[in-house]
């Protein structure tokens, strides 16, 4: 990621591939159900001893394979100009954040010495979604010129209201792990934390609706106000090569055209109307 953002393109891109590679190799294993031979290379004597299915202390697990593959796939996209690698890159960017902040959530909502994992597959250490999590978002910032990045960092309507709304997301998370707190001191059992979590969310959810209504609102009022005073102007509105792009309708009742008639002309083909350079020249042969 340091070298992707460093301009090291194919750098970055050998590592990803390299990573990419590794992680391959341990899903073909979980999905052959076959060892490495860097399972033994950690906990050899423990790796032996299990019976009768064996467990891989040295091996990562299924969600820390697929995230990293993620990442690294990612990372093969990073400076590409083709619009589809890039969106590529952002997907696999943006699924690998999704699965590290999903696999934060039972750290938040529940107790994590009462965490129970069925299988080692699915096991993953709060350290490692977190650097995976991180990781993903640096590619996203590398990237915010395309896809959804580029919508929620550009301007306009459709920018500010993702703005507004992608916070929302993080309200339930934030109150059940408050609720969850109160539930660890002994304060109410888990019936209250989960109506708790309920309420608050939906009473924060409803302000911030509110809120952005209004703000909104108020901008597109502003922006309204603007349209309308240039409608009611006679200012009209060219391109770069003279032709009429607006024709408002008080140019319509000033000069009898409507819209219709004269968008995409030029105003000297139906206007009385001449150039500084036949100005000039009707001015010198009256003098």
């Amino acid at each position: 990621l340091a070298a992707a953002a460093a301009g090291r393109v194919w750098t970055g891109r050998a590592v990803g591939l390299a990573l990419l590679v590794a992680c391959a190799a341990w899903l073909l294993a979980y999905a052959l159900h076959r060892p490495l031979a860097v399972d033994e290379w950690f906990y050899r004597s423990r790796v032996l001893a299990q019976t009768p299915a064996p467990l891989w202390p040295g091996r990562p697990s299924l969600i820390t394979c697929v995230g990293t593959a993620l990442f690294a796939a990612s990372l093969l996209g990073v400076g590409a100009r083709a619009p589809r690698v890039r969106l590529a890159a952002v997907g696999a960017a943006s699924l690998g954040a999704l699965l590290s902040t999903g696999s934060i959530l039972p750290y938040l909502l529940q107790d994590s010495s009462q965490l129970s994992v069925l299988h080692q597959g699915l096991r993953i250490a709060l350290n490692t979604t977190v650097a995976v999590g991180a990781l993903c978002v640096g590619v996203l910032i590398l990237m915010r010129d395309t896809g959804w990045v580029r919508m929620m960092v550009g301007g306009g309507e459709r920018a500010r209201i993702a703005r507004l709304l992608a916070p929302v997301a993080l309200i339930p998370v934030g109150f059940g792990a408050l609720a969850n707190f109160g539930a660890r001191l002994g304060l109410y059992g888990p019936d209250v934390r989960m109506l708790l979590i309920i309420v608050l969310s939906s009473c924060a959810l409803l302000v911030l609706a509110f809120w952005a209504a209004q703000l909104l609102g108020r901008e597109r009022a502003q922006r309204d106000g603007l349209a309308n005073a240039l409608a009611r102007s006679t200012v009209l509105v060219v391109d770069d090569r003279g032709r009429i792009r607006h024709w408002p309708p008080a140019c319509e009742a000033l000069y009898g055209w409507t819209a219709s008639e004269v968008i995409g002309l030029r105003p000297r083909d139906f206007l009385s109307s001449h150039s500084m350079e036949t100005l000039r020249a009707i001015w010198a042969s009256i003098q």
